[in-house]
């Protein structure tokens, strides 16, 4: 039942981003800012260049299995840069959060390769998306940090939509802009366009006189 429910999760945060029906834009979000150096909780797979960081790479680019093999050899699991009460008991996650960081390189590795990190969960994963979520490796890397923080999943959707927002920019009315416009367009006699239109008429002796007249009104 729990790998169950743990598949159905995974689903629906897949739909709800792929949609954006329940998302806000990337665009529309404020980027969490990360710590300097590894002493947060949460480990930036990227660097300040943009790339990935070398165990963030390796993460999506290496096997699970083989990964699983490293980080139970090691006996290493991400509990050490996470908060207890974040770290589930399920051997299901345990397993999965091993193989990950095997596959990262483990957890040494992947601090010395990390020049940034997030003292809470919700930065990173705001972070991310905010700034990677239209990236190539952005599906790959999100499930890898599902595997190493168990708790982002189940979370995800809720900290992207209670992330803070970036103050909407005024805009002016179309309406109020045509008006304005408008105002300043000269108001010209019913004559002028008669003779615009019917400039090749020729009119009877005293009416042209007249109508020159009306133009200069």
């Amino acid at each position: 039942m729990r790998a169950i429910g743990y598949r159905l999760l995974v689903i629906c945060a897949t739909c709800a981003l792929a949609t954006g029906c329940a998302l806000p834009k990337p665009e529309t979000l404020v980027s969490p800012t990360p710590i300097q150096g590894d002493s947060g909780k949460f480990l930036n797979p990227y660097h300040a260049d943009g790339t990935l960081a070398p165990w963030a790479n390796k993460g999506i680019n290496t096997s699970r299995a083989a990964g699983g093999v490293a980080g139970f050899a090691a006996a290493e699991a991400i509990a050490m840069f996470v908060p207890v009460a974040e770290v589930s008991t399920a051997a299901e996650d345990l397993v999965k959060q091993k193989a990950a960081v095997g596959a990262s390189g483990g957890g040494k590795y992947m601090k010395s390769t990390s020049d940034t990190s997030f003292k809470r969960r919700q930065d990173l994963t705001v972070f991310v998306y905010v700034n990677y979520s239209k990236s190539k490796e952005y599906k790959k890397l999100r499930s890898l940090l599902w595997e190493l923080y168990p708790g982002m999943l189940q979370h995800y959707d809720g900290d992207i939509r209670n992330a803070k927002k970036k103050p909407k920019s005024p805009k002016t009315p179309a309406v109020a802009a045509a008006a304005v416009s408008l105002h300043f367009l000269p108001v010209l006699p019913p004559s002028h366009f008669y003779l615009q239109r019917h400039a090749d008429v020729q009119l009877p002796a005293g009416v042209d006189h007249l109508l020159a007249h009306d133009l200069c009104v």
